[in-house]
């Protein structure tokens, strides 16, 4: 079964383009792979039937491929903010709203390809950048003005392009560290609320324990002397119309067990206490310390936002290494 990802698109745009000249003055470009966007801009420039150029300045042929090939770039970057404002508004609505059940409300797989699909679109502008740099380059001095300024237009076109993309890139960035800033108190507050929970049974447990204190020595020693503690006996009268008396007396052991009973209650509760006391003197430093530790730990590197962080670091990391060779 394929799980359909939000916002995955792995389809790629593969273009070459060829230009030969002759030197009876024909030239001739071959184009693969075009993109709708160079189609129309290389049928425009068809149909104004402004060929004699062409034979001047064959580089003019490439520069509407990369005309064309700009209008390309910029149509999705413009879709990409696009795509991502709705998933912005979204985020800061949760976080203005205190954000209940924020693995409902957010995409973070959709926001993971968003930025994904941003850093693509730079890799493609600076390669654009790259080609006009070489094709002003490769002009020759005697080509006509209108050429070389035609490029450089171009070029700001490009870089214009790569400041949005790097203006979005950045907004991204900022969403996802606000998800982890509200990951982060989420978990803080589900640690806070299980920790009281954990004080109440606290509260419960102690209660028993104390119940548990107070008649285990007792039952203690009434198991141990195995014995009655009460007697009964059957008197009868003398008068037989008079009705028969049933009298009850305490054993002898009764007192023993009182004897015994009443020091072990009273050892056994002076040691709980004493234990108590000396539990709450000695440990709240070391557990507390503990306890913070262990919230600093969950709000600041919570298990699936280190591996989302890893993920966005090593795309970022390749996004450079590429620029750099």
């Amino acid at each position: 079964m394929v799980v359909e990802l939000p916002q995955a698109d792995y389809s790629w745009l593969r273009s070459g383009f060829v230009l030969r000249t002759e030197p009876d003055g024909a030239v001739m470009l071959v184009c693969f792979g075009a993109t709708p966007y160079v189609k129309r801009r290389l049928e425009m420039w068809i149909t104004s039937k402004s060929w004699a150029a062409v034979t001047e300045e064959p580089y003019a042929l490439f520069d509407l491929v990369m005309d064309g090939l700009f209008s390309e770039v910029d149509a999705t970057s413009w879709k990409m903010a696009d795509v991502f404002r709705p998933i912005e508004t979204s985020i800061l609505q949760v976080a203005k709203a205190g954000f209940p059940a924020l693995e409902k409300h957010v995409d973070f797989i959709g926001l993971h390809n968003c930025l994904k699909h941003i850093i693509y679109l730079n890799e493609a502008v600076a390669s654009c950048l790259l080609v006009v740099d070489a094709i002003k380059a490769t002009t020759t001095s005697t080509a006509s003005i209108q050429l070389p300024d035609s490029l450089s237009h171009r070029r700001s076109l490009f870089t214009s392009t790569s400041l949005r993309l790097s203006s979005i890139q950045q907004r991204v960035e900022n969403t996802i560290a606000l998800c982890f800033n509200l990951v982060s108190q989420q978990d803080s507050m589900m640690m806070r609320h299980e920790s009281m929970v954990m004080r109440q049974d606290a509260s419960a447990m102690k209660i028993l324990a104390s119940i548990t204190v107070i008649f285990l020595p007792t039952m203690a020693v009434a198991s141990i002397l195995g014995s009655q503690l009460f007697l009964s006996a059957v008197v009868v009268a003398e008068d037989k119309d008079a009705q028969e008396i049933v009298e009850v007396k305490t054993s002898p052991l009764f007192n023993i067990l009182w004897m015994f009973a009443i020091p072990m209650t009273l050892v056994v509760m002076v040691m709980a206490i004493g234990w108590s006391w000396y539990s709450h003197v000695t440990f709240p430093k070391t557990s507390d310390e503990m306890r913070r530790r262990l919230e600093e730990n969950q709000r600041v590197h919570p298990t699936w936002v280190m591996m989302l962080n890893d993920r966005f670091e090593k795309a970022k990391g390749g996004f450079k290494r590429r620029h750099a060779v």
